[in-house]
């Protein structure tokens, strides 16, 4: 979304870069705690690994859908939509 007004550029390009380095940091995470889980033998890290995952799933989700917010208005909305609505139901699933 951009808004020019006296000069000044509001972009939301920020948002993008900040879901994009939450995904990779957690990506990062989700490998460290899966070999540390096989490492170990330890189930506590290989089940946190699994609520991870979702979190990645969400995060994925909403970076996708960063960038069609501002298509076509319908579409768009329905998109936005349905990541708001699914992220939480997908990170409560491995709780």
């Amino acid at each position: 979304m951009r808004t020019e007004r006296a000069g000044h550029d509001h972009t939301h390009g920020m948002a993008k870069q900040t879901l994009r380095l939450a995904f990779f940091l957690t990506l990062f995470i989700l490998a460290a705690e899966l070999i540390g889980g096989f490492l170990a033998n330890s189930l506590a890290l290989l089940s946190d690994a699994g609520h991870v995952l979702t979190d990645i799933f969400a995060l994925g989700l909403a970076w996708f859908a960063m960038p069609r917010q501002n298509g076509p208005p319908m579409p768009a909305k329905r998109l936005a939509i349905t990541a708001s609505a699914s992220s939480p139901l997908w990170s409560t699933r491995s709780r």
